[in-house]
Parts: C-alpha cells; sequence; structure tokens
C-alpha cells in the first residue's frame, strides 16, 4: 500500500506534472521543427519588416545569438498567406537573432532568403543561418521524459 499525499505533496505534484507536460510539449514542436527543416531545401525572398541592434551586456547575454535582430514577412508560390518566423512557439510573431553578416544586408535591402519546409512554411528560419541542432530538441524531450518518471513516482506516493 503506498502512503498518501499530504497537501504539500500533491501541490508538488501538480506543479510538477504541469512543468513536465511543458517540457514535452515544447521539445515536441522542436523535434517536429528539426525534422522538416533538416531536409527542407525550398527558399523563398522574404521581406524585412523590422530589424533592430539590441547591445547586450552582462551574465545574461552570454549565448543568445547577439545583439542583431529582425522581423520578416514572405509569401510562397501559389498561396496568399504570410509567413513570419516564429520560432519555437509556432504561433507567434517574434524576433530572429541572426550575425551581423546577415543583418546588415537584411538591413540596408530589406530582403532576406528564407528556408522553409514545404509541408508547413510556418517552420522557417533565414536561410544563412545554421540549421537547428537535433540536441536542442531532443535534449528537451529527454528532460520531458525524466520528469514525467519522476512525476510517476511523487503521484504513487514515493519519495524522489
Amino acid at each position: 500500500m503506498s502512503p498518501r499525499l499530504t497537501n504539500k505533496s500533491m501541490f508538488f505534484s501538480v506543479f510538477l506534472t504541469a512543468s513536465a507536460l511543458l517540457i514535452n510539449w515544447i521539445g515536441g514542436v522542436e523535434i517536429y521543427r528539426w525534422v522538416l527543416l533538416r531536409s527542407a531545401d525550398n527558399i523563398a525572398s522574404a521581406k524585412v519588416t523590422a530589424e533592430t541592434f539590441d547591445p547586450c551586456s552582462g551574465r545574461g547575454c552570454v549565448g543568445n545569438g547577439g545583439p542583431y535582430k529582425i522581423k520578416y514577412e514572405f509569401n510562397i508560390l501559389n498561396s496568399e498567406l504570410t509567413y513570419v518566423y516564429t520560432g519555437q512557439m509556432l504561433f507567434m510573431e517574434r524576433w530572429v537573432r541572426v550575425p551581423k553578416s546577415v543583418w546588415e544586408p537584411a538591413a540596408k535591402n530589406g530582403q532576406i532568403n528564407v528556408l522553409y519546409a514545404p509541408q508547413n512554411p510556418k517552420i522557417n528560419q533565414p536561410a544563412d543561418i545554421a540549421r537547428l541542432s537535433y540536441t536542442n530538441a531532443f535534449g528537451l524531450a529527454l528532460l520531458g521524459v525524466f520528469m514525467s518518471v519522476v512525476c510517476i513516482f511523487y503521484w504513487r506516493g514515493y519519495k524522489v
């Protein structure tokens, strides 16, 4: 017979379960993006809608991809839909961080080449930046699986 959950451990179990579900969802989206973009070769010309230089200093700026950011939109043939960069969210327009070598011509010309998945053009990125790494996608999925296992133990009343 497993021990009963106290109010404190019940709250923690619910919080941990919600966190595991969120991380699994984000990991799933990243795996989906990685699978579609790893073999994509469709390139479209996008119109730069905004660009910014956001100088950043301090600990929070390490590894964030640099201070050069752009927003863009593009259309593909035989479609009246306009697509934008959405990042991990796949439903919200976001800024994309690019290296200076990509940002300068994009800001000057107002155009940038975009690599997109033909099955789902919402999944896109600037063509001149490195393709997505599988470590990000599968690392999040592995973390989500680990958290799910911990959740199962907590729901059964075990202390982990």
